[in-house]
């Protein structure tokens, strides 16, 4: 009889199997294969101990393929999920948040809800900036995102910020 820790290894390189050769047939553009792995991989987490990371992440990749699909709220919820339980095990403001972050404020976008979307790009520009350089180049994307998105609400005043941050960063 297996112990409970091969037993733990082993749905881990199932998980990671199944992640993997979900990835790639996304990156092949193989969206009906990458669904039906990432599900698995989904099945996978559900069933270990330290499931929230792995379904957090299981959840984020069913995100995209909803998202790919235009199902924009089934992803917001898979996404707002994912969020939930990251925030569980790491905390408010933990490292793996902005990704997902990144993920809402794109999917809010598509819902037409700019404002929501407006709020997840700070809290990730916040969090990641803890982490990150703040000239890195990912961090000043996301903060052009945000003065875009001011722009697109006519809050003139909150662009000016925005650009103001981008200069003061990346000053050499």
């Amino acid at each position: 009889m297996p112990s409970d820790n091969n037993s733990r290894d082993i749905n881990t390189n199932i998980w990671d199997t199944y992640t993997q050769l979900g990835s790639q047939a996304w990156k092949s553009g193989e969206v009906k294969i990458a669904y039906k792995m990432f599900h698995a991989a989904f099945k996978e987490a559900k069933k270990e101990e330290f499931k929230k990371m792995r379904l957090a992440a299981s959840l984020c990749n069913l995100a995209l393929i909803y998202n790919k699909q235009l199902r924009y709220r089934k992803a917001y919820a898979f996404l707002d999920r994912a969020l939930n339980l990251l925030e569980e095990s790491g905390g408010k403001d933990n490292a793996h948040l902005p990704n997902v972050l990144d993920r809402l404020a794109d999917v809010s976008i598509a819902l037409s809800n700019e404002s929501a979307a407006i709020k997840y790009l700070e809290r990730a520009h916040k969090i990641e900036s803890k982490y990150i350089d703040s000239s890195n180049k990912q961090i000043v994307d996301r903060v052009k995102k945000i003065a875009l998105l001011h722009l697109k609400e006519g809050r003139k005043e909150e662009v000016d910020v925005q650009l103001q941050q981008i200069y003061i960063n990346v000053q050499p």
